[in-house]
């Protein structure tokens, strides 16, 4: 074990518990028990999650209690903290869609990052009972293409999607992703043309990420 990264990972819970704490007295105006399940993390109040916080921080303190040295190769290489890679990207979403007929996705990166990156297109319908479908991107002349197939959108849901990117070394990360304040919608969203009847909205515009 890693007595620093675990000591660090106990200041944040403990950073955490007082934030959830604020969280659950500002609650107070919502009903002691709100259900959406049967099982107890599908029920109850925020209030009825501090037990379980204190008894994760007291296990916590006590494993750290065992604990020395900076651990083995694998929890330095765990602790480092690695540099998001910069990479400029530029994606027009299509305005809508129509049921039943593919759709077609095309990314375009920058020439430095085109010979040393892998991308992969992550889709599925707006449901989260569903998994996300996972599509090879193919290089084009301009970038790179998936296709989302027809039979696919042949259901009365919107799609969302998003990109994965991947170097040599085998560093991924998502795009467009979050923003530095974590506010934004990390993925694209596309609904069907009879959705979209009557509202004449222009285009979207291409939007361009870098990161």
């Amino acid at each position: 074990g890693n007595a620093r990264t675990l000591q660090g990972a106990l200041e944040a819970y403990r950073r955490a518990r007082v934030a959830w704490s604020d969280l659950a007295q500002t609650a107070s105006v919502y009903a002691p028990d709100l259900t959406f399940g049967r099982v107890p993390n599908m029920r109850g109040h925020w209030s009825d999650r501090l037990a379980a916080i204190d008894s994760d921080i007291q296990d916590m303190e006590q494993r750290l209690e065992g604990l020395d040295g900076e651990g083995g190769v694998e929890t330095v290489a765990a602790d480092a903290r690695r540099a998001r890679p910069d990479v400029k990207c530029v994606h027009n979403p299509p305005g809508a869609f129509k049921k039943g007929e593919a759709v077609t996705l095309d990314l375009t990166v920058e020439d430095e990052a085109r010979d040393s990156i892998g991308l992969h297109l992550h889709y599925r319908h707006v449901n989260q009972a569903e998994s996300y479908e996972v599509a090879d991107m193919q290089e084009t002349e301009s970038g790179f293409q998936a296709v989302i197939p027809g039979d696919y959108t042949h259901s009365p849901y919107p799609l969302q999607y998003w990109f994965e990117l991947r170097d040599i070394s085998g560093e991924a990360w998502l795009w467009p992703g979050l923003d530095a304040d974590l506010s934004n919608q990390p993925y694209f969203v596309v609904r069907q043309a009879k959705d979209c009847a009557g509202m004449n909205s222009p285009r979207s515009a291409p939007r361009l990420f870098t990161g």
